[in-house]
């Protein structure tokens, strides 16, 4: 592009100066279009993300909270069961050494 500035009107242009002319040209396009297209994605993408992360946030939240309640719920309801109770006092008095090893059978 320089040379088209300040060369002469006298002065002739080969083939192999336009053809750099062109791509120079086409290449100066190119890279404009993706700086234009990554500004562009960066500035909706933001937002985008920051709106997904926050509904990914709360969904795990309220799965874990979900789990954590059906979790105690089947603890609380293992407690109240007297062959479980057996079961982990047998486990408690093995472990303390004073059952012996057979007699402690899961059901």
């Amino acid at each position: 592009m320089l040379k088209f500035y300040y060369m002469s009107p006298k002065e002739r242009l080969q083939s192999r100066q336009i053809l750099y002319l062109l791509a120079s040209v086409l290449l100066a396009t190119g890279l404009v279009t993706l700086i234009a297209l990554n500004a562009s994605y960066y500035l909706t993408s933001e937002e985008t993300s920051r709106r997904e992360l926050i509904r990914l946030a709360r969904q795990i939240n309220n799965n874990f909270t979900d789990e954590l309640t059906k979790a105690m719920s089947t603890l609380d309801t293992l407690s109240v069961n007297p062959s479980v109770l057996k079961l982990v006092g047998d486990v408690n008095k093995r472990k303390q050494g004073r059952l012996p090893q057979e007699s402690c059978r899961f059901v």
